[in-house]
């Protein structure tokens, strides 16, 4: 993700305070998250809730969206636009709404994989960002009679997502993202080859 480990002054400015407090020590967590929460910072149970949110609209639950995404939504995945340029533009957004969002996220067939799942890694957040490594799990479904995986065979791959939070709602406003699509590819099985200034994909057999 695009500079992940990003922290606001006024994050660092509210965490000074609190650690200087003669009483620090003696704070538990919830005594911090409503600190955050005075001053419209995210909490550290605002973060998971939206994170938890945001991964459960992958994995299948996309009734999700609307209480997760703010209406001006904007969302961005190069790779996305690399291997999908007959429907998104080279390079920024390919999603530039809640709207289009969901239309994103409609199937266009029976899916190549199920039992789509996403596990927290890691994650860091500050008053109103958050960023996480993550890690995919499916299962293939066996779809693809190109493909030399086998329906059942796992495919599991890592990333990390970058989220910007309208504070006032708790809402997701922009978000990136960045994973290893190769990878995602090979344990797919499929078969893929792209040279520079070809016109279409090239493979030599």
């Amino acid at each position: 993700m695009k500079s992940l480990h990003i922290f606001s002054f006024v994050f660092v400015f509210l965490s000074a305070i609190v650690l200087s407090s003669p009483n620090a020590n003696d704070h538990d967590d919830d005594d911090n998250d409503g600190r955050r929460q005075r001053w419209g910072c995210l909490s550290d149970q605002d973060a998971n809730r939206i994170v938890k949110r945001w991964y459960s609209i992958f994995e299948g639950q996309v009734e999700l969206v609307n209480r997760t995404v703010t209406d001006d939504f904007t969302f961005e995945d190069e790779t996305i636009n690399f291997f999908f340029p007959q429907y998104f533009p080279p390079t920024g957004p390919y999603v530039t709404s809640r709207t289009s969002f969901i239309q994103t996220l409609q199937p266009t067939g029976p899916p190549g994989v199920e039992n789509i799942t996403f596990t927290v890694i890691a994650m860091v957040h500050d008053c109103n960002t958050i960023s996480f490594r993550w890690q995919y799990n499916g299962i293939d479904t066996g779809l693809d009679p190109t493909s030399t995986a086998k329906a059942g065979d796992l495919v599991t791959y890592k990333g990390i997502d970058y989220l910007e939070i309208q504070t006032s709602t708790r809402l997701i406003q922009l978000g990136y993202s960045s994973s290893d699509w190769l990878r995602e590819i090979y344990f797919a099985g499929s078969k893929i080859c792209f040279q520079r200034d070809a016109p279409e994909p090239v493979c030599d057999s």
